[in-house]
């Protein structure tokens, strides 16, 4: 039998995700100078765009935050609720910090919670 010439699909895309890793100094330079920048799958002729600088910013856009990518909605929405979220949290650790104080307190005096 001959041997294989064709790559199965999983193949395919894993080299197609490989060479746009290698590529995004050649999306960074693109943006520089203004150009947007598309890739065409091998699946369909339909091109597929990877950065548009001249686009207008949407809420809908993944934006990197963190150690992920959330939709900038999500993220405005993560940045206005933290600090009521952190106030929030301070206020619990303040009230464990003082039932923590009592308790030690009593065990001391010998007593029981």
């Amino acid at each position: 039998m001959s041997e294989e010439k064709y790559m199965d699909e999983f193949a395919r895309n894993e080299q197609e995700n490989m060479a746009a890793s290698r590529s995004h100094w050649d999306v960074a330079l693109a943006n520089e100078l203004g150009i947007p920048t598309t890739i065409k799958s091998w699946k369909s002729n339909d091109r597929v765009i990877v950065s548009s600088p001249q686009k207008q910013k949407t809420k809908m856009d993944i934006v990197p935050w963190r150690d992920s990518f959330l939709p900038q909605w999500k993220v405005d929405l993560i940045e206005k609720e933290a600090s009521m979220y952190d106030n929030m949290m301070k206020k619990l650790a303040q009230e464990h910090r003082e039932k923590q104080a009592k308790a030690i307190e009593n065990n001391l005096k010998g007593s029981t919670l």
